[in-house]
């Protein structure tokens, strides 16, 4: 029987989360700590505003013993019980005044030897794993002057970011082929026009068809455009704002009720947006989720300024409210807003976008 959120244990590092996992969302977590001491420092911390539904792990990642330890403990703590998840956190650098080999061995080796150990305990049905990286990877890979020395760090990525065989949305002809030129075939075309209500039933319709009593694991809304496609703001809005609504109302059926999610591709222009607004009063109403009548509201008065810039980076400030108010009304779901940086496209043409497509995606 697959274990829901409410009820499920989380391995974790990060009083943070753990704070709001325990509070907001119900959950039982395990938060790991190689210091003991420090450690409970940090269960009671969470204790003082999430109550008591956190507990202690003692757990080294960079020892092999203490990780299969700790991994049997909780394994008889457990019964027959199984994880939500497990979050890699733990990690170290020179700031620390670690030695290289040490840094490696936590940051790299480390996350493998939690998740060798901890894998049997994670739902297999919908669990997850999380690693925690870093900025400094990216940039790690910018310094390589080889192509041929770039791609040893490129391939793996790029392999997995495409093996998910359940996925929905719109690619070019062109993109199908690159994809399956680095993947291989387990990737189709999905024709849809997020702007037009017909076209997205007709694709949910297509994919129903398709899918059987298969669910879908995951939605991207990635779709959009802006100034510098020479659109209108009515239309910057209604494709970046309205249009992963459409497509999300229509394809919401067909995600797993279990353990699907649905990411909403933002930008920095959402912050800037909000950044830009003169009053504390108006800006908190970007700080919050928005129901559709409301965000229906903020559209008129952005299209009130007949500015394109202003259109487009509303569009995603506006996404965000959307994400939120979505992700309160399904709670079982997965639901988050991202960014992949300032990407190299037909949108920032001569505006100083260094990164290249491939980059954003793998971001």
């Amino acid at each position: 029987m697959m274990t829901q959120p409410l009820t499920s244990c989380i391995l974790l590092a990060i009083i943070a989360i753990s704070t709001t996992l325990v509070k907001d969302h119900g959950c039982h977590v395990y938060l790991g700590s190689r210091d003991v001491v420090k450690g409970q420092k940090a269960v009671d911390e969470v204790k003082k505003t999430a109550g008591d539904a956190v507990e202690l792990l003692n757990i080294d990642v960079s020892s092999d013993e203490s990780v299969q330890s700790a991994a049997e403990a909780l394994t008889a703590k457990l019964g027959t019980e199984k994880l939500y998840g497990l979050v890699n956190n733990a990690g170290t650098g020179i700031m620390h005044n670690t030695p290289p080999t040490e840094i490696l061995d936590t940051n790299t080796r480390g996350p493998r030897r939690v998740t060798d150990h901890f894998l049997p305990l994670i739902n297999q049905d919908c669990g997850r794993i999380v690693n925690l990286g870093s900025g400094a990877g990216p940039i790690f890979l910018e310094n390589i002057r080889s192509k041929k020395d770039k791609q040893r760090f490129l391939e793996p990525m790029i392999t997995n970011a495409y093996n998910v065989s359940k996925i929905c949305g719109s690619v070019t002809a062109e993109g199908r082929r690159r994809v399956k030129k680095t993947a291989g075939d387990a990737v189709e075309l999905l024709n849809i026009d997020v702007s037009s209500e017909e076209s997205v039933q007709s694709a949910a319709e297509a994919l129903t068809a398709k899918l059987g009593s298969e669910k879908l694991y995951g939605l991207v809304n990635n779709a959009g455009t802006g100034v510098m496609h020479n659109t209108l703001p009515t239309e910057i809005l209604d494709t970046n704002t309205r249009g992963p609504r459409r497509v999300t109302n229509n394809f919401l059926a067909l995600i797993n009720q279990d353990c699907g999610r649905i990411v909403n591709l933002g930008s920095g222009g959402g912050p800037n947006f909000v950044k830009s607004i003169p009053t504390n009063e108006d800006k908190q109403r970007f700080l919050e989720p928005m129901s559709e009548s409301q965000i229906e509201d903020e559209i008129k008065n952005i299209l009130n300024t007949n500015d394109g810039r202003s259109a487009y980076q509303g569009s995603k400030a506006l996404l965000a409210c959307y994400t939120m108010e979505l992700a309160n009304e399904h709670p079982n779901l997965m639901i988050s807003i991202v960014t992949p940086g300032y990407i190299k496209t037909a949108m920032t043409i001569g505006a100083g976008a260094t990164k290249d497509r491939m980059k954003g995606q793998l971001a």
